[in-house]
């Protein structure tokens, strides 16, 4: 039974701090661009998904944001969050 529980914890660290290495990663990546919208994006990494977060002023850095996020390694899936003002 405390093999079981180890596992379970294990299984758990590892994939908090794979989240938390996307979670960076995506902000890194997002950072890098020369589009400073960019930089104000959010996301969050939960259960396999990256959530993107925040506010552009166009669909094309909307976009942007998502392609820029899908670049980095174990990103699979994408829930664009982004808001688009006008």
């Amino acid at each position: 039974m405390n093999a079981l529980l180890e596992i379970a914890q294990l299984s758990s660290h590892s994939s908090s701090s794979n989240a938390a290495r996307i979670r960076t990663e995506v902000e890194q990546e997002l950072a890098n661009t020369n589009r400073a919208p960019l930089r104000h994006i959010r996301c969050d990494y939960r259960h396999g998904i990256l959530y993107l977060m925040g506010q552009v002023d166009t669909y094309f850095l909307k976009q942007l944001a998502q392609e820029h996020a899908r670049r980095v390694d174990g990103v699979t899936h994408i829930v664009n969050n982004i808001f688009v003002t006008t």
